[in-house]
């Protein structure tokens, strides 16, 4: 298709309500799934299960809906017709299924978190949790020592889990978002498996198997230094005479 014919069509699209699809600069869809493909030059034939045939593959039309109009990537997730109506393709019809019940809410205690973190190190006392590098550092740790991932390696989306930890600037939105899952959906599972982790280790030293290391001393300032050096040099000055 020359440039002056894309551009037309482009148009004649955008007026009649179609949307490119987000990173699929050749497609584009209406609200209510019709699909067309810049590259064919024609509108698109959905199959039974609500898919199109693009370049051999078979991408889902209610996902490129809300691609296009809500801005939500194309992911694994399950799509949800509201309406129950797997023929009503509508915008306002459509949305991704959660994985965990609405009702499930995993919330981390950061005091607990602390506690099961000074078990295995010895930590500042001006440390705070939601320093995440560090404190994912001191939770890699804390897996590697007991083994967590091998424990736990059966465990369902325990690699959403270990891809959260392992990138230390990753949040949990975005670990979510690149194992597919929903940003609430992902923050539950991650903080549930912090919440096994922690209890984990909270029981070990309920039984005396753990036991509570010391705050890591703080550093002598420039000052200090000083006046030890100069409190040693008089005390050797002192002696020597």
């Amino acid at each position: 298709m020359d440039r002056n014919l894309r551009t037309s069509t482009i148009n004649q699209l955008k007026q009649a309500g179609f949307r490119m699809v987000k990173n699929r600069q050749n497609l584009y869809i209406t609200e209510k799934g019709t699909v067309y493909s810049l590259t064919a030059g024609k509108t698109l034939k959905n199959d039974t299960k609500n898919r199109v045939l693009i370049d051999g593959k078979r991408l889902n039309v209610p996902k490129l809906i809300l691609e296009a109009f809500k801005g939500e990537p194309y992911n694994r997730r399950q799509i949800q017709y509201i309406d129950g109506n797997n023929k009503n393709l509508t915008l306002d019809n459509l949305k991704y299924k959660r994985i965990l019940a609405p009702d499930v809410s995993n919330n981390v205690n950061n005091a607990d978190l602390m506690t099961a973190i000074r078990c295995y190190f010895e930590v500042p006392k001006r440390f705070k949790i939601k320093d995440i590098f560090k404190t994912k550092f001191y939770l890699q740790g804390i897996i590697i020592a007991r083994g967590f991932y091998v424990l736990h390696q059966k465990a369902k989306h325990i690699a959403l889990f270990k891809g959260y930890i392992e990138e230390t600037t990753c949040s949990k939105a975005k670990a979510a978002k690149n194992y597919g899952i929903g940003t609430r959906d992902g923050q539950e599972i991650i903080n549930g498996f912090l919440n096994i982790l922690i209890e984990d280790v909270l029981a070990d030293l309920k039984n005396g198997v753990l036991t509570l290391q010391g705050y890591k001393p703080t550093p002598k300032t420039n000052t200090q230094r000083i006046k030890e050096f100069k409190a040693d040099r008089d005390k050797l000055k002192h002696e020597n005479n």
